[in-house]
């Protein structure tokens, strides 16, 4: 038995690009979330599970950072911290923390 392909590590969900938010149902509110502008205030997005509200918060603040926008990134539970730190939609990793961390 090769045990190398036990030690590859892959994703279970590819990384998501603005390409296929756009293809999506609701895709175009997502974008907008994406582009609207932090100097209006804040932005609250729901949605229920698995309905992209990560990866929109996540694009932004990698769309931020690229602006040169000082940005930090918590989420609530360390298994979503270690899959965010292995794809983290041009996000610098170092940023990403846990509550519990």
């Amino acid at each position: 038995m090769n045990n190398n392909k036990t030690n590859e590590r892959k994703l279970i969900f590819p990384e998501i690009t603005l390409e296929d938010i756009r293809k999506s149902p609701g895709g175009a509110n997502m974008e907008l979330a994406i582009n609207y502008s932090v100097d209006n205030g804040n932005h609250i997005i729901t949605g229920s599970a698995g309905s992209g509200k990560t990866t929109i918060a996540l694009l932004k603040a990698a769309s931020l950072e690229k602006q040169g926008k000082k940005t930090i990134f918590f989420v609530y539970n360390n298994l979503l911290l270690i899959y965010l730190k292995s794809s983290a939609y041009g996000y610098p990793s170092d940023k990403i923390y846990s509550f519990y961390q």
